[in-house]
């Protein structure tokens, strides 16, 4: 995965209420720029149960030997 792919899906994800986003201060050990911190929101948690859901059913009874 590659950072421009990370961060396109970190936009889409905010994009849709799963999350939330803001930056920092600058600060001088990276040169002047602002740190972005990311916030799940309680949109982002349900869709994640839903997901986690969906795998739970797929692997059960999947016997890895």
């Amino acid at each position: 995965m590659t950072i421009g792919a990370l961060y396109s899906t970190l936009d889409r994800l905010e994009a849709k209420g799963c999350l939330t986003s803001w930056f920092a201060d600058p600060t001088g050990d990276r040169g002047g720029r602002s740190r972005r911190y990311y916030r799940v929101q309680p949109q982002g948690l349900e869709a994640l149960a839903r997901s986690k859901q969906v795998l739970d059913r797929m692997w059960k009874g999947v016997r890895l030997a």
